[in-house]
């Protein structure tokens, strides 16, 4: 209807020009055609809603008479000449939409380009987020954590824990049933590399297990890192790979969690979370045929409820977790609830919990699993018998079981089972036995087997004890809790407690919290949210090519796969943690460009197939004609933006690449190497662009090469032509510079001082921001069209000194101070389309933008960060920010893996260090009028120990190991970069509760930070061939586009089903209603999204399957529920 009204009043325009009458005849006529469009435009809707009244899914309009009054403004797409600036707008009456179902196509067309999304908190689709979810859970662990007195009393031989005692006769009625479960803790990378590790260590320990499995169909194990797995199954013959096969479906061998990696859960985004396990999952199932139901996660530093909710979408039945902090530890095993049911905090229902066994002791090692004493416990390890290499540091060794003994030994490991056991609901009880890289020695594989053997026979011979001990895998295990609670199958236990919340920040003992490691090698964190980014938009137009049948280069699914593969190598609780040996985190880095490389070479490839369609063929499948605007020289430089060059005589052709499912316009950056320079849109029409000197450190200005600024309109999934000439027109600005010492003599720009050092204002049409006039920093900024109100936003740079952190711990030395001083350099680029601060220090290259943009980039304030903290020693840099927020009882909001919300609340009895959390993606600040979120374009430690304060925690330098295995500090530094975006928003509604348990992010928000970590792409045309004249002007993968709350997390080839097919995975997040969504015109469907439509190539087959496609889902509907993910295998015949 809109694209209608849009050339109706075109019509009524240029009918109005053509007119050569007097005035009064001009106005009769314009008149005339007014009323004339405004009866068609009546007529239009009486025949949509006619239309719509006959279709057979019933559809319909309701207005609501209380919300009539409610006016939005309707932009009309109306095209404007150079000279036309006119905005035209028309009110519509806000009306409620009932879709059931949608009509085939009705919920990606283009329709409501125009309009302004508009929400109210009565509206079906805020119902969610307005409303907390009805069941409570038992524990919260927030609430627990702000409960307990941290008093870490000495527990005696359970140090912090408690003396645990029995009753012998409770055995009586229930005998103690006794799971062993043999491990090997595999890290892929961490003291030595990931192929290291492999050869000197990992395919020995794989052996010896196979082995020792075929020898005693007793005999249990359980295997977790399938990275290790496929290296050693890739070197095996057939009749290995079938013993090995036969042993996992015997039950012998385990597969658990069955990720690439058991992956770090603080640091880590959703995305990457997801993949690795769906590439541990898919190798299984195409090479193994094993569908892993349990999680095991004993290394990670902390967990986050974002994986009990993925693994209990991929179909697993259990999971378990063992580094909680150890006050934690000791409540729940004085109310035995070690064993719980994980719920996600925004459940309405309860399907998203998950049965979670919680270790109890210290450590995952054989002395701190058996029971509470770790003096009799490492007595049970046969690993540390005399003449090993390794031994008990209470000084009394391992021993063989032999006859002569075993009534001793037997009786005093019971005992330890025993006690353990009291910590339970049942009697019911796990005992891991293992440790990092166990059982590479052969002789340790049977002595462990051997020895053990002979206790659990010794029992067997003696039912008085009333215990039966066996080696047996979580399966077994859960299998028999579930048994001994009454319920069978992936049922819950009745009368357990149910718990919500996340284990951060944890501590292992005293006050050595790990929030250390939340920034530990940022320089690699930021890299590994480029590479996810790069790797999902080259699955996605891979997908698009394959499905659309054109021509690509042989090798694609190879650099995919490895670059899958190389990205969850990066997740695993060493890497992506910074926690890894100096040359190990050098041979992640080159894995990490390696996979940057990879991906950016599919993208170029794909890109250019869609582009040429029917004209490509194998020989210009071959030869590339594009180049990727950014490129590193090695694994640890910055990027590098290509410089454009460009002549009078050709222009040079940029395609620039959505891989978002909704419409973007946007602020483009390119280098050029002349400030005279233009852009032209598709159809040859000149577009409004700026000249931006760069401006050095040093404060001088480049001569070789320029920033050329302009603003593009990308449709979802497409790739859109832009031409660059090497000339300047009318449209061309060339923006002034301004600087607060002498400013760079320059020929081209106009430059001048910075007189006053009063606090000075920048503004576009969206934003205003106000600057400290003495050092250049952001104090305040505004969003216009929404609220006048100024939100106080002040940035500080602080330092954090600390002799005594490492890697991992975080053990600052005071409070952290100021390093700003009172007179900075600073330099202020100003333009039609951007304005930019940019402030010099000691470590820090520090800027502030703000985007004269017409989309979601022009609602908040670009901030970097190029951080050098080479030349310190043991200092943490901190971005601070203090707001005008009163947020109340400290409570503030940060994300988990980009995929959820979570409540902080700082508490004054914790050291600085224990109220430090991760912030993978967001946090956010709230008072009953306003918010103030920080989007992070890397995961950082962050906190908020003030009121109306973040810190985020930038870089670390340390020189101390934190004794906790590294053994250095970190002194690897590289010249990092951190960006940001600031987002201020009022409520439409004071909000009487903004410390509520569930908070979610505005829309607005989530539209931010999307264009933050998935920016859009540019492919620069290199050469000029016959095949290039073919090329289309533009492509697009959807019909339209996705819902406004709709984002799609991948779509991901599946290589080896011998089909066009790929995973599409959607995500439908929950938001908060009471902010505006102002400039977001796309629309919401209340989940409905019909899969098979929405493509431009449609699929011929969609099957809604768990997550990582291991289980078919019974859910035939195209409606995804808000918070949910959803994984549906496409197929084209």
């Amino acid at each position: 209807q809109s694209a209608d009204m849009g050339v109706l009043c075109l019509t009524c325009r240029t009918l109005g020009r053509q007119l050569v009458l007097k005035k009064g005849l001009i106005i009769v006529a314009s008149t005339l055609l007014l009323l004339l469009m405004l009866a068609a435009y009546s007529f239009m809707q009486y025949s949509v809603a006619l239309q719509v009244a006959s279709q057979s899914v019933p559809i319909y309009i309701e207005e609501d008479p209380s919300e009539i009054p409610i006016i939005v403004k309707r932009k009309l797409d109306v095209p404007k000449t150079s000279n036309d600036t006119t905005e035209q707008e028309v009110p519509f009456r806000k009306v409620k939409v009932n879709t059931p179902q949608p009509v085939e196509g009705d919920a990606l067309q283009e329709k409501d380009h125009g309009v302004y999304l508009e929400l109210s908190g009565n509206e079906e689709e805020c119902v969610f987020s307005s409303t907390a979810p009805e069941a409570k859970p038992n524990v919260n662990v927030l609430d627990l954590l702000d409960s307990l007195s941290f008093d870490n009393r000495d527990g005696g031989v359970w140090k912090q824990g408690y003396d645990i005692t029995y009753d012998t006769a409770s055995f009586v009625k229930e005998p103690l049933q006794v799971f062993v479960a043999p491990h090997s803790h595999n890290d892929p990378g961490w003291i030595k590399t990931f192929q290291d590790y492999y050869n000197q260590q990992t395919r020995h320990i794989i052996n010896n297990v196979v082995d020792a499995l075929a020898e005693d169909e007793k005999r249990r194990f359980i295997w977790a890192e399938i990275s290790f797995f496929e290296l050693w199954w890739s070197e095996q013959p057939k009749n290995r790979r079938d013993l090995a096969k036969k042993l996992i479906d015997s039950g012998q061998l385990e597969i658990v969690t069955g990720g690439w990696v058991m992956n770090d859960e603080a640091n880590t985004h959703y995305f990457a979370m997801v993949d690795q396990l769906m590439e541990g999952h898919q190798w299984l199932h195409d090479n193994v045929g094993v569908k892993p139901i349990s999680g095991w996660a004993i290394d990670p530093f902390g967990y986050t409820p974002t994986m009990a909710y993925l693994l209990q979408r991929m179909g697993f039945h259990n999971m378990l977790i063992q580094r909680v902090h150890y006050a934690l530890k000791k409540h729940f095993s004085q109310q035995k609830q070690l064993e719980y049911i994980w719920r996600q905090n925004w459940d309405h229902s309860t399907s998203t919990d998950m049965l979670c066994h919680m270790m109890p002791f210290y450590s995952y090692d054989v002395p701190h699993t058996c029971g509470p004493d770790p003096k009799i416990c490492c007595q049970f390890d046969f690993k540390r018998i005399p003449g090993s290499r390794v031994s008990c540091p209470w000084r009394i060794p391992a021993q063989h079981i032999t006859g002569s003994n075993v009534q001793e030994r037997a009786t005093a490991i019971l005992d330890q089972y025993r006690k353990k056991a009291q910590l339970y609901r049942t009697n019911v009880l796990l005992v891991p036995l293992g440790d990092d890289f166990r059982y590479d020695m052969s002789s340790e594989t049977h002595d462990q087997y051997n020895n053990y053997q002979r206790i659990f026979t010794y029992f067997d011979s003696h039912p008085e004890l009333h215990v039966k001990a066996q080696f047996g895998t979580l399966k077994d295990y859960f299998t028999a809790l579930r048994k001994a609670t009454g319920v069978s199958g992936k049922a819950h236990p009745t009368g357990f407690p149910v718990l919500e919340g996340d284990f951060f920040t944890y501590a292992d003992r005293d006050v050595d919290y790990w929030s250390g490691y939340y920034t530990s090698r940022p320089f690699y964190k930021n890299l590994d949210r480029i590479l996810e980014d790069r790797l999902r938009a080259a699955e996605i137009i891979y997908s698009l090519a394959v499905a659309q049948s054109v021509v690509l280069p042989v090798g694609l699914e190879q650099e995919l796969t490895r670059a899958r593969r190389n990205l969850g190598l990066f997740q695993h609780h060493d890497g992506i943690t910074g926690t890894a040996k100096n040359h190990v985190v050098v041979d992640y880095g080159n894995r990490l460009l390696d996979a940057v490389n990879g991906a950016d070479h599919v993208m170029a490839a794909a890109a250019q197939a869609l582009l040429l369609g029917d004209s490509q063929s194998e020989s210009t499948a071959s030869s590339l004609i594009f180049d990727v605007d950014e490129t590193r020289a090695q694994h640890d430089s910055l990027p590098e933006k290509t410089i454009i060059s460009l002549s009078q005589d050709v222009k040079k052709t940029v395609y620039l690449y959505n891989s978002l499912a909704h419409m973007r316009q946007e602020l483009i950056i390119l280098l050029v190497n002349s400030p005279s320079a233009s852009v032209y849109d598709a159809d040859g029409n000149p577009i409004s662009c700026q000249v931006n000197p760069i401006v050095t450190s040093a404060g001088g200005i480049t001569a070789s090469k320029y920033e050329l600024v302009f603003i593009a309109k990308m449709a979802p999934l497409s790739l859109t032509k832009y031409d660059i000439a090497g000339e300047a027109n009318q449209f061309t600005t060339i923006a002034s510079l301004e600087c607060s010492g002498d400013p760079p003599s320059s020929s081209i720009f106009k430059t001048s001082t910075i007189s006053s050092r009063s606090p000075f204002t920048l503004s576009t049409d969206q934003l205003e921001a106000t600057f400290d006039g003495s050092n250049g920093l952001l104090r305040s900024m505004k969003r216009l069209h929404s609220d006048d109100s100024v939100i106080q936003t002040k940035i500080d740079f602080t330092v954090y000194s600390s002799p005594s952190s490492g890697a991992y711990l975080f053990l600052p030395a005071g409070l952290a101070q100021s390093v700003v001083e009172k007179s900075t350099s600073y330099c202020v680029t100003k333009g039609s389309l951007l304005h930019r601060v940019q402030v010099t220090m000691a470590m820090i290259n520090h800027v502030v933008q703000l985007s004269n943009s017409p989309g979601v980039d022009g609602q908040s304030l670009y901030i970097s960060n190029i951080i050098d903290v080479r030349r310190e020693n043991n200092k943490e840099l901190v971005m601070k920010l203090s707001t005008s927020i009163n947020n109340d009882d400290s409570v503030y909001y940060t994300d988990l893996n980009g995929f959820q919300t979570i409540r902080r609340k700082t508490l004054d009895k914790l050291t600085t260090q224990g109220n430090f959390y991760p912030m993978p993606s967001y946090m956010f600040l709230q008072d009953t009028t306003s918010r103030v979120t920080l989007l992070s374009g890397q995961p950082l430690g962050v906190s908020s120990r003030e009121r109306g304060v973040m810190e985020v925690v930038l870089d670390r330098r340390l020189s101390r190991d934190d004794n906790r295995g590294l053994g250095h500090g970190v002194t690897d530094n590289k010249m990092t970069l951190s960006s940001f975006r600031l987002l201020a928003e009022h409520r439409s509604a004071a909000d009487s509760n903004p410390t509520r348990e569930v908070s979610y992010p505005s829309l607005m928000a989530h539209h931010t930070s999307s264009i933050l970590v998935l920016p859009v792409h540019h492919f620069i045309m290199k050469i000029i061939s016959p095949s290039a004249t073919t090329m289309a002007a533009s492509y697009t993968g959807l019909k339209g586009r996705l819902p406004c709350d709709v984002h799609m997390l991948n779509l991901r080839s599946v290589f080896t089903s011998g089909r066009r097919e790929a995973a599409l995975l959607l995500h439908r997040k929950g938001f908060d209603c009471g902010f505006s969504t102002r400039p977001l015109t796309c629309h919401l469907t209340n989940g409905q999204v019909p899969v098979q439509q929405i493509f431009t190539s449609p699929p011929t087959s969609s099957e809604r399957t768990s997550l990582t496609m291991m289980f078919p889902v019974e859910d035939s509907t195209d409606h995804i529920e808000p918070m949910e993910i959803t994984t549906n295998r496409l197929s084209w015949s």
